[in-house]
């Protein structure tokens, strides 16, 4: 737990954490876990990210896991989300209901990982929209997974949409991130 790391996150988020830096075996693993349903890694950093939401009591405030949400298109092509699968371990690991139908991705033709800082806001305010058949959410405490965390601008922009549904906290965790410091203390 000493080499967890806290993300810097945005406004909406109150703790954002990943448990590895986004290169060399990890960088292999998340692209198993997208491609061959390689999950040995999601179950792995769940627990560790699990135990360090514990550790500074952040667990026992999470009523409801959610995960970053992904294309219909890219789900019924991959057969799977694996921001949901994580977010299925972390719901097993922290013994608390998931549901990762409260947002939604349209399809459109952009990938976040191939686009800059700026581009990514952008594309991230225009992909991810509240779904219509979302549960009430009014003063929940939120956990939201993801993969990686690169420039933070999907996890912001799904944190704003939780909170304009009446979410009270949210928290996210990712397996990875490329945009960390090394730190126990908090935000």
């Amino acid at each position: 737990l000493e080499d967890m790391s806290v993300v810097k996150g945005g406004n909406d988020i109150e703790l954002s954490c990943a448990v590895f830096s986004y290169e060399g075996n990890v960088y292999d693993g998340i692209y198993r876990l997208k491609s061959d349903n390689g999950v040995n890694l999601a179950e792995y950093a769940s627990e560790y990210l699990s135990e360090f939401l514990e550790s500074k009591d952040v667990a026992t405030e999470i009523d409801l896991i959610t995960c970053v949400p992904m294309a219909r298109k890219k789900v019924i092509s991959r057969g799977y989300n694996q921001a949901e699968i994580i977010a299925g371990f972390m719901s097993k690991s922290l013994k608390k209901p998931f549901d990762c139908k409260l947002l939604k991705r349209r399809n459109n033709k952009a990938e976040q990982h191939k686009l800059n800082s700026k581009e990514r806001r952008k594309n991230a305010y225009e992909a991810y929209h509240i779904n219509s058949r979302h549960r009430d959410v009014k003063g929940k405490n939120i956990l939201i997974c993801d993969d990686v965390i690169t420039t933070g601008a999907t996890i912001e922009r799904c944190a704003g949409l939780l909170k304009s549904m009446g979410a009270s906290k949210i928290f996210a965790a990712a397996i990875c991130s490329t945009v960390s410091e090394k730190n126990t203390t908090g935000k």
